[in-house]
């Protein structure tokens, strides 16, 4: 979350009153920095996460069509956590799919690191 008063970008705010995400309720929160308090539409969140989960997924395609590894498991990592809070089915399905090639890329990239010692 950002605030729109001073552009602190963190954690720690607080939610001074609201309702559960699930009922797209309008949640009050408070910034840890300057203290402005701001309405804050829990469903426009979800719409965001849904959008950076996707856009994720489709820099992550893009990373192993140019064999960037590296990258790629990393967005994974971050679209899974992401992912975690809302659930989205196919792209879970996806990113699920990737964590046993990203297990099995970090075993061989162990396994050179250790043939290049020798």
């Amino acid at each position: 979350m950002k605030c729109m008063n001073c552009g602190y970008e963190g954690s720690g705010f607080q939610i001074v009153s609201g309702n559960p995400p699930c009922c797209n309720a309008w949640t009050t929160r408070k910034c840890p920095k300057c203290g402005y308090i701001d309405r804050h539409c829990e469903m426009d969140e979800r719409e965001n996460m849904e959008k950076r989960i996707k856009d994720m997924c489709v820099q992550i395609k893009k990373a192993i069509e140019t064999n960037d590894l590296e990258k790629a498991f990393k967005l994974r990592e971050e679209a899974e956590e992401l992912n975690s809070y809302i659930g989205l089915k196919e792209e879970g399905k996806f990113l699920s799919s990737l964590a046993k090639e990203a297990r099995k890329w970090k075993r061989n990239l162990a396994k050179a690191l250790f043939e290049d010692e020798e």
